[in-house]
């Protein structure tokens, strides 16, 4: 799925379609598209990327500091300057 949207959004950023509808995440800090309209947030669910740790990981502790990490407000900073809505939002 996701080599689709990125594919699909590269179809849009250099014109090989006149239009297309791709996560505004992927047009944050990039100039290769012009949004001409936003949908609005009661006709589609929310993209939910969920994130856990492996029962039986090799690394659980790095993992657990990597979830402690992303949580943390700095992290929730770049998730939002890249488009993403905050966790604790």
């Amino acid at each position: 799925m996701a080599r689709m949207c990125v594919r699909f959004y590269n179809y849009v950023a250099t014109g090989n379609v006149d239009a297309g509808i791709v996560y505004r995440s992927d047009t944050v800090n990039n100039h290769r598209v012009e949004v001409v309209a936003i949908a609005p947030e009661k006709t589609y669910s929310p993209v939910v990327y969920p994130i856990a740790i492996i029962k039986d990981s090799d690394n659980h502790q790095a993992a657990q500091q990597m979830l402690q990490f992303l949580l943390t407000t700095e992290a929730q900073a770049i998730f939002q300057q890249h488009g993403f809505i905050p966790i604790n939002n």
